[in-house]
C-alpha cells in the first residue's frame, strides 16, 4: 500500500491532507466526500485477518487474525463465536472451502488445556447442502480426566470451528483461523 501527501510549501514535513491509498492491485482509491477511505480485510473467496481501527490511537490501523471465542462445561460439541463483522464462511452453491484454525482451549483454574491445529473442507454442489469433505486434527492436551477437543465441521451450511469440554468443568476456548474458497 502507497500513500500520497501534500505539503504546504515551507512549512516542513508535516502531514497533510490524504490523497489517495493503493492497494497491491486495483489502482489508486480517493477518499469519500468525508475524507474517509474505507479498508476491509476480506474478499469474497479468502478471509485472513480482520482491520481494527484504534479508538485510544489516533489515525492507527491494526491487522489482526480471525479470531473466535466460546466457554463449555459440558462434553458436548459447540459453534465457537466469532464477532460480528468477523464470520465464519458459508459455503455458497458451487463452491469448495478449506478452513484451517489454530485453537487453544484450558480449565478456568488452567490446570488443564489443550490445543493445537485443525483443518476441513467442505463443499456444495449447485443444488442442496454443504458436504463436510474431512477435517484433521492435530492436538497436544494434558487433561488427567476425560478428553477436551476440537474440530472442523459443518452448522447447516457454515464452515466452523467446534470445541468440546468436559462436564462439570470451565473450559475457555480461543481460535484464530483462515478460510479459502475456490
Amino acid at each position: 500500500m502507497s500513500q500520497i501527501q501534500s505539503f504546504i510549501s515551507g512549512t516542513g514535513p508535516t502531514p497533510g491532507t490524504l490523497l489517495t491509498l493503493t492497494g497491491d492491485s486495483g489502482g489508486a482509491v480517493a477518499p469519500d466526500g468525508a475524507g474517509n477511505i474505507d479498508i476491509f480485510s476480506t474478499s469474497a473467496s479468502v478471509g485472513f485477518a480482520e482491520i481494527i481501527g484504534s479508538p485510544i490511537i489516533p489515525n492507527t490501523l491494526f491487522i489482526g487474525p480471525l479470531t473466535g471465542a466460546a466457554t463449555t462445561n459440558d462434553n458436548v460439541f459447540t459453534f465457537i463465536n466469532v464477532a460480528l463483522p468477523i464470520t465464519f464462511p458459508t459455503v455458497i452453491a458451487s463452491s469448495a472451502y478449506v478452513l484451517s484454525a489454530n485453537v487453544i482451549g484450558s480449565r478456568d483454574d488452567f490446570s488443564a488445556s489443550c490445543g493445537g491445529f485443525c483443518t476441513g473442507v467442505a463443499r456444495r454442489e449447485a443444488v442442496g447442502n454443504a458436504v463436510l469433505v474431512g477435517e484433521n486434527t492435530l492436538a497436544s492436551k494434558d487433561s488427567p480426566v476425560g478428553t477436551p477437543t476440537f474440530k472442523v465441521d459443518l452448522d447447516g451450511n457454515v464452515l466452523g470451528v467446534f470445541v468440546q469440554g468436559l462436564a462439570g468443568q470451565t473450559w475457555n476456548w480461543t481460535c484464530t483461523f483462515t478460510y479459502q474458497r475456490q
